[in-house]
């Protein structure tokens, strides 16, 4: 079978698929040297043949868009070298701000985006648009989130695409700027104080704050969720954004009218984003909830791989350097192959499994089947994508995480309910929000130290360090035609009979 065949009844279905994948390479194109980013050119050949084959106002708006991102990233966008300092003027906003750990000399610690790097003498652009981290003296200046600042600095690489400021003279203030920071650190304080408070196990008020704020430390607590590849619970993402949007619409069922919830449901989505803050998966979880509701409000129905490369693009257009997050990559990447492998998986289940449930005879269309095939089938979509990316970035994956992943979320999202239920009874009740903060605190209790007293052979990691970025590329190029291929056999008649006769 052609590969041509099977990508482009599917790309036409899809054809924000081919824009996204095309801006993610020009991307890598634009930030990393020719020879690691061009490899990934061989893989992309099918697609847009296959895409615009025949169709030449496809080919033409596709070049078109290409040509014109190619050139907003080269005018926006522009790293410092890897290999030496600069010593420079620099223009940064200041995105986050916290005491530094030094107690002889304490410091600022702050996350900035730097504007410019401009060259004193020759008044020339060394670099611009790119995050980086500085300690700021007292001696310099006090600074405050979300305002600009000029001043002298050693501009330098600490690893590969991170880079730190190190400031040589005092701050001068640069424009004010509007800017929503301040305000939501104000909240998130206000949120942690409440949780401090709460009379519960020191374990239990970390993930109270991971949950509600999206702030992680470095913890025993996190260590242990970690091991068992459950740490993705505490970091913000899509499956917490649809969670929240699952219990206020069940909240919002007394509005009959379905444009009038659905628009109030984006407005309490769109509060939550704006308190969590910007990070690669929140930004993917909620551009994605955001076009689905306004294609709801439109009465169109929305493909979901269209939503995603929608929100891909608009991830790479608002922050193209989000490429080199791990939370983009393991967000974008898991979520594409749930969308794409988990029903060709789950009806090969179901017809590989019934001659099993057969012989213990359970109903083939009894709940506890598809519910025990859906389980599985989800968990292979998930796995395909985080184990390689894993062994990619980490060089090791927790096996148990396969095993408790099939759990261990479905238990977690009773704590995150409990949780805003809490926050929503506090400032009417808060006896009785005080109560279930400690009910919600032992629950959670309970389910760490599951994960702390488990057998000492579900903590094993299996390593596995010798994949590249060509082998990554390969892997995810084998996935999706053999889904492309699951899916086209199953919707020809006879599918079923080339395993069970």
């Amino acid at each position: 079978m052609k590969i041509t065949s099977l990508l482009r009844p599917f790309l036409l279905k899809n054809p924000l698929l081919t824009f996204a994948s095309t801006f993610l390479w020009i991307s890598f194109l634009h930030f990393l040297p020719l020879a690691e980013s061009f490899i990934s050119i061989i893989f992309l050949i099918p697609v847009w043949h296959s895409f615009c084959k025949n169709n030449k106002k496809q080919a033409l708006l596709l070049a078109l868009a290409s040509v014109l991102f190619f050139l907003y990233l080269l005018f926006s966008y522009q790293l410092p070298p890897d290999n030496r300092t600069l010593i420079a003027n620099v223009e940064f906003e200041v995105l986050s701000s916290k005491p530094g750990r030094a107690q002889k000399n304490p410091a600022q610690s702050c996350r900035i985006f730097v504007k410019k790097v401009i060259d004193k003498k020759e008044m020339k652009t060394l670099a611009k648009g790119f995050p980086a981290s500085t300690y700021i003296k007292k001696e310099l200046g006090a600074v405050q989130v979300g305002r600009l600042y000029q001043a002298e600095a050693e501009v330098f690489s600490t690893a590969p695409l991170h880079y730190q400021v190190k400031l040589l003279s005092p701050l001068k203030k640069g424009k004010q700027t509007f800017s929503l920071l301040p305000l939501r650190q104000r909240l998130q304080k206000k949120v942690k104080t409440l949780i401090a408070k709460q009379d519960i196990h020191s374990d239990s008020k970390e993930v109270f704050v991971a949950l509600s704020t999206g702030e992680m430390t470095a913890s025993m607590t996190m260590f242990h969720m970690k091991q068992f590849g459950l740490l993705h619970l505490l970091a913000i993402s899509g499956l917490h954004f649809g969670l929240v949007a699952y219990f206020f619409k069940a909240l919002l069922t007394f509005i009959k009218n379905e444009r009038i919830k659905n628009l109030c449901l984006w407005i309490i989505l769109s509060f939550y984003f704006f308190f969590i803050g910007l990070s690669a998966s929140v930004l993917r979880a909620f551009s994605s909830i955001s076009l689905t509701i306004l294609a709801l409000l439109l009465n169109l129905k929305p493909r979901a791989l269209n939503i995603l490369s929608a929100s891909l693009l608009f991830s790479l257009i608002h922050s193209p350097l989000f490429i080199f997050s791990i939370g983009f990559q393991f967000s974008y990447l898991i979520t594409f192959a749930i969308l794409l492998g988990f029903h060709p998986m789950q009806r090969f289940l179901e017809l590989s499994l019934v001659p099993f449930a057969q012989k213990i005879k359970l109903s083939t269309k009894g709940t506890v089947f598809k519910t025990s095939s859906s389980l599985i089938a989800l968990s292979f979509a998930v796995s395909a994508a985080s184990i390689p990316l894993s062994f990619f970035h980490f060089k090791t994956f927790p096996l148990a995480s396969i095993y408790y992943n099939l759990f261990f979320p479905f238990l977690f999202s009773f704590c995150l309910y409990l949780l805003i239920t809490a926050f929503l009874l506090y400032p009417i009740f808060p006896y009785l929000a005080s109560l279930l903060f400690q009910a919600n605190g032992f629950y959670t209790h309970c389910l760490l130290q599951s994960l702390d007293k488990a057998p000492i052979q579900h903590q094993r990691m299996f390593w596995f360090d010798s994949l590249g970025p060509a082998s990554m590329l390969c892997f995810i190029s084998a996935f999706i035609l053999s889904m492309l291929y699951l899916d086209k056999e199953f919707d020809s008649s006879g599918f079923h009979l080339k395993f069970w006769p």
